[in-house]
């Protein structure tokens, strides 16, 4: 009969863990949160959309609202827009960049006043952190994925972001973004669309988002022969995106749509 009383148990935890859990949520004693997260952690799957153009069609908008939904109310919800793939193709980073931004999010709740901007390039690590605090969104720019990448790991990006998406945050990838949150950002060598030599050569090791996943956007049968000739040379999945999809991830699952 002990092992019934240990499914009680784990099962009055479970049902204390379900709910509203979050920033927005109702608060958790120290032992049961303690005990929900140690039963959750190990299962919960990061929000993450990558795409090839952003927002840029219904369906993906969509996808993007019913993943903010899981974190917080749209209205609520703070955003972290990182533009520095987009600086580094000629972009001057500035108050009218963001907005142009802000205005890409009209129709989806977010309230343009929530939105927060973070160069990394002209940042220190503790700048960014600190503009990473509190966020529920972090949104990273399509551009240059090779000055993207090399900021990142300047700034330890990484070890900043992972907290974050292990608590529920969304991240969304544009293009750059996309490939940077790969598990390896050598995929922006394969088309030799961006220059490699704005920055230093560095090790091309990715956000890896999704753990062993990496992401080629901008797919179409153009380039159906160079992917095929490249993914033997990794050790893990390429996953390719067309400019009207996007790969979603979620508790529920991951999926490709579009």
């Amino acid at each position: 009969m002990k092992w019934i009383a240990s499914l009680l148990v784990a099962l009055l935890v479970l049902t204390s863990c379900s709910g509203r859990t979050e920033r927005d949520g109702v608060e958790r004693n120290a032992l049961t949160s303690v005990t929900c997260d140690a039963l959750m952690s190990s299962s919960k799957r990061r929000r993450a959309i990558l795409t090839s153009n952003g927002l840029s069609n219904e369906g993906i908008r969509q996808e993007f609202v019913r993943l903010v939904k899981l974190r917080t109310d749209p209205g609520k919800a703070r955003v972290v827009y990182v533009p520095d793939a987009l600086v580094a193709d000629g972009y001057t980073f500035s108050k009218a960049l963001v907005d142009e931004f802000r205005r890409s999010l009209r129709g989806t709740g977010v309230v343009a006043s929530n939105v927060a901007s973070v160069e990394l390039a002209s940042s220190t690590k503790e700048e960014v952190q600190v503009a990473l605090e509190g966020a529920d969104v972090v949104y990273v720019e399509c551009g240059n994925t090779f000055f993207l990448h090399y900021h990142m790991v300047q700034k330890d990006f990484k070890a900043l972001l992972d907290p974050l998406l292990d608590q529920g945050v969304v991240y969304v990838g544009s293009s750059a973004g996309s490939i940077a949150a790969g598990k390896t950002a050598s995929i922006a060598t394969w088309k030799g669309w961006d220059d490699p030599t704005v920055v230093p050569k560095i090790p091309y090791e990715g956000l890896a988002v999704l753990g062993d996943k990496s992401f080629f956007p901008h797919y179409n049968p153009q380039w159906k022969s160079l992917v095929e000739s490249k993914r033997p040379t990794l050790d893990h999945e390429v996953i390719t995106l067309t400019d009207n999809q996007c790969y979603s991830s979620d508790e529920s699952g991951e999926r490709l749509r579009g």
